[in-house]
């Protein structure tokens, strides 16, 4: 089975709660986190694996067509960041960032919209500049 364009869009544009064609629900704020290693689809392993350190945090980002493109494409349907997603200055060093997630909140698990590999890995020492440019944070649905 293929779901049509509208279909994906319409799923995208609902786990992101904008312009949604389902529902008129939505997360105001979400949450975009590092990780050291894969997180479970249900989001129960976050606080395992994601990374810690001076001033690290998940970015909170509003979920919105100011932040987020509409879901656009087909095979895939894409949505991504419009606006940059820049992680604090690292006070000390982090580790390895291998994987990403966003979340509905800022500490523990919450509830898991979305996570994915990164590639390469990036380690990440103390003073070095963490960003998502515009565009660099993609979610799709095929």
């Amino acid at each position: 089975m293929s779901l049509g364009n509208v279909t994906e869009s319409g799923i995208l544009s609902w786990i992101f709660r904008a312009n949604d064609v389902f529902t008129n629900e939505k997360y105001d704020t979400i949450y975009i986190g590092l990780s050291s290693g894969s997180v479970d689809d249900d989001g129960g392993n976050i606080t395992n694996v994601e990374l810690t350190g001076t001033n690290y945090g998940r970015v909170s980002k509003t979920n919105s067509t100011a932040t987020w493109i509409l879901a656009t494409g087909t095979q895939p349907t894409t949505k991504y960041n419009k606006v940059p997603i820049t992680f604090s200055t690292p006070g000390n060093d982090w580790g390895t960032a291998t994987n990403f997630f966003i979340s509905t909140t800022g500490v523990g698990s919450g509830n898991l919209i979305a996570h994915g590999s990164l590639f390469p890995a990036k380690p990440i020492y103390n003073g070095d500049s963490i960003e998502f440019p515009v565009s660099g944070l993609r979610i799709s649905v095929n």
